[in-house]
């Protein structure tokens, strides 16, 4: 409510005559994200057959197509390039816990608007 009402005056200032309009809806649109502004996306690795997809902030439906083709394949059993693996080892969930195997750094928010590996892998 405290930033509708600073964003209210802020626009009165500027337009006085809309002091005298009444509020007739508000809307938010919130964006979730990750510490690391980067998405969570592949297989949980603790409960079967349940893959993510999110955090992705405001950048879900420009990440939108790759995000299907990653999760189809993996899902499918496809046969993944050495790209994509480093893109799902990147944003996996378990970047975030202590046992995890993700190598992406939670301080890096490079990758917040790309679907680009945090590391290269070693071949």
């Amino acid at each position: 409510p405290s930033g509708l009402m600073h964003c209210m005056s802020n626009a009165i200032q500027l337009v006085p005559g809309l002091a005298d309009l009444p509020l007739e809806e508000t809307w938010a649109g919130l964006r979730p994200t990750t510490p690391d502004k980067g998405p969570i996306l592949g297989n949980t690795g603790w409960a079967e057959n349940l893959y993510l997809a999110g955090g992705y902030w405001r950048n879900g439906v420009l990440l939108a197509p790759k995000t299907g083709q990653l999760l189809g394949d993996l899902i499918t059993g496809k046969s993944l390039s050495n790209q994509d693996q480093d893109i799902l080892e990147a944003f996996s969930w378990d970047r975030f816990t202590k046992l995890g195997g993700g190598k992406a750094l939670a301080t890096n928010t490079r990758y917040a608007a790309s679907m680009h590996p945090v590391h290269k892998r070693s071949e």
